[in-house]
């Protein structure tokens, strides 16, 4: 399902950041009202749920929860509830990657075969900078079966390594290195990459290459999403009808998804 909620809510947020910037000057009673004004506006149409944290200068000027982070059990967002921050994840993974060739333990040059055993001859050329970029001629390993067919096996998945086998069966789309095409499963081999160089989990290498060290206490990541506690459930909507729980079609992407309470870090996702 496309997500005219997600096109819309990031619509929301670039003319409310312009709005704060173009009006930076205005005492900040007035930048107050003028942001209430547009989230409330976003969050009667269905087109925002969320947290807004505005600073300037250093000083934090407006800091407002908005929305429910789940609306079937009628739970508010509060500043401690985490959400899931979808395919900004790669954002880390792609960090972490450059930290273990900055220290000299990857290059860029590194191909799949020689970082991961066991996929077939027509993978093992693709190198660690064509995962990077977006050029490896791979797409997403949820096209293909038991996704959409099989939630037994889906069901299943668990952890970054139980993907890799529907990803060693992709087809290529083009010859690596010629030409671009958003990939999922790239970011998932960079991930598994990851666990391999550092013998960690992709966790606790996020925790120790990244999270421990900017103070990001309530962020963290799940190999695939479940409800808990104080995460809130994500939704979709579209012109044709209500909001729904993206919490199945997650399930069956068996995302990799990082958890952030942005009121709780150092630095805003």
């Amino acid at each position: 399902m496309k997500s005219y909620k997600l096109f819309a809510c990031s619509f929301a947020i670039l003319i409310l950041l312009y709005t704060v910037s173009v009006k930076a000057q205005q005492p900040v009673a007035a930048i107050g009202a003028r942001i209430d004004s547009l989230v409330e506006k976003a969050l009667s149409l269905q087109l925002f749920s969320g947290n807004v944290l505005v600073a300037n200068n250093g000083k934090i000027i407006y800091d407002k929860c908005f929305g429910k982070a789940d609306y079937e059990g009628n739970t508010p967002n509060t500043v401690n509830t985490q959400f899931q921050i979808g395919s900004i994840t790669k954002d880390f993974t792609k960090v972490m990657i450059l930290q273990l060739v900055e220290q000299g333990k990857l290059r860029l040059t590194d191909t799949l075969g020689a970082l991961l055993l066991g996929f077939p001859a027509r993978l093992n050329g693709i190198t660690l900078q064509q995962l990077l970029m977006h050029k490896s001629g791979l797409a997403s390993y949820t096209d293909g079966p038991p996704f959409g067919e099989d939630a037994d096996e889906v069901a299943r998945i668990k952890t970054i390594a139980d993907i890799l086998p529907y990803i060693k069966r992709e087809p290529l789309n083009f010859k690596p290195g010629t030409q671009a095409l958003y990939s999922n499963s790239g970011f998932v081999l960079l991930a598994a990459i990851i666990e391999k160089i550092t013998g960690k989990s992709y966790n606790q290498a996020l925790k120790e290459q990244i999270l421990d060290k900017v103070g990001m206490t309530q962020t963290g990541f799940n190999a695939y999403v479940k409800p808990e506690p104080g995460k809130a459930t994500g939704y979709l909507s579209n012109s044709l009808g209500p909001l729904q729980s993206n919490t199945e079609c997650i399930l069956l992407v068996a995302a990799m998804v990082v958890y952030t309470a942005p009121h709780m870090i150092c630095w805003r996702l």
